[in-house]
């Protein structure tokens, strides 16, 4: 059977320890959990939602809030699902501090801040860039 897993990895390469606010899984079972915080300049360990039995695949999100005077929250969507495509995204609260991009893959290499509609498992790694 197809792994519909998302296999996620986060870089902050920011001065603040982002924390996780918030997280969902709609489809699937976080098999290792989204970690409760990023310190500044490093990445988590991947984490994982993975599929449980049955036609759905998986569906999820994870928000960090950096610790800064703003306070900015960057949520990253993900999914892949049994049917329909793929999708992942990440949004950027202040664009005047922060870019923000994501590499996707699926099986047939990388690709830059677009998500592959199709394949499996879905790996993601996102990146949340200070402009302080």
């Amino acid at each position: 059977m197809a792994d519909f897993s998302c296999y996620v990895t986060i870089y902050n390469n920011t001065p603040y320890t982002l924390s996780l606010t918030n997280s969902g899984d709609a489809w699937g079972k976080w098999t290792i959990a989204p970690p409760t915080t990023i310190s500044p300049f490093q990445a988590t360990s991947q984490f994982q939602l993975q599929d449980k039995a049955g036609p759905n695949g998986t569906q999820g999100f994870v928000t960090y809030t950096a610790n800064s005077p703003a306070a900015d929250a960057f949520t990253m969507n993900f999914s892949d699902p049994y049917s329909g495509s793929n999708y992942c995204n990440i949004n950027n609260p202040n664009g005047n501090c922060y870019s923000v991009f994501f590499v996707a893959n699926s099986g047939g290499g990388d690709n830059n801040n677009v998500c592959p509609t199709s394949g499996h498992p879905l790996t993601l790694s996102f990146y949340i860039r200070s402009f302080v």
